[in-house]
């Protein structure tokens, strides 16, 4: 907050379920690779580390959050059907 408010940068609020929700997939992303890794699935291990790091790369480039999406996909899922 002290650098934003040094650069005077303009606040940009966003809802905090759906960036939870990324979050946490991506901590369970983290727990597959390692344990993927401990065992010997080094291939599947390495898929899932680079769709995690494509993952990342969309959110830090062009701000696009594939959790997000996914989030709200289960959301509308899980209202309408």
């Amino acid at each position: 907050t002290t650098i934003v408010r040094t650069v005077k940068l303009p606040p940009k609020p966003c809802d905090e379920a759906p960036k939870r929700f990324a979050t946490y997939l991506g901590l369970t992303f983290m727990v597959f690779i390692i344990l993927l890794l401990l065992l010997p699935f080094t291939f599947s291990a390495r898929v899932l580390i680079t769709g995690l790091m494509i993952c990342a790369a969309l959110e830090a480039f062009f701000d696009y959050c594939v959790g997000c999406k996914i989030y709200h996909y289960t959301l509308y899922l899980k209202r309408y059907l």
